[in-house]
């Protein structure tokens, strides 16, 4: 019989690392694109993107955060069953 307890949780410790890793870069980026293109309307109720292309980037970074994170979730939750 195999002890997954062993062989998997070296894995989705170094997986988990990454993937935190990853989130902290993707706001780094997001907030350099916020600092770039993004501004307040004079009347500071509404946003405005200085780039259509800076906007849609800066959406797709969101998404993927928003996944990396849903998977960090697991992760987590994998890590706390194999302890």
């Amino acid at each position: 019989m195999i002890d997954y307890k062993i062989i998997a949780k070296p894995e989705l410790i170094t997986t988990r690392r990454i993937v935190a890793n990853e989130i902290i870069e993707i706001d780094k980026q997001m907030e350099e694109i916020e600092r770039d293109y993004c501004y307040l309307s004079p009347d500071h109720n509404d946003i405005y993107w200085d780039d259509d292309k800076a906007e849609e980037c800066y959406l797709n970074l969101g998404k993927t955060k928003k996944y990396l994170k849903k998977s960090l979730e697991t992760l987590n939750h994998k890590m706390a069953i194999f302890n």
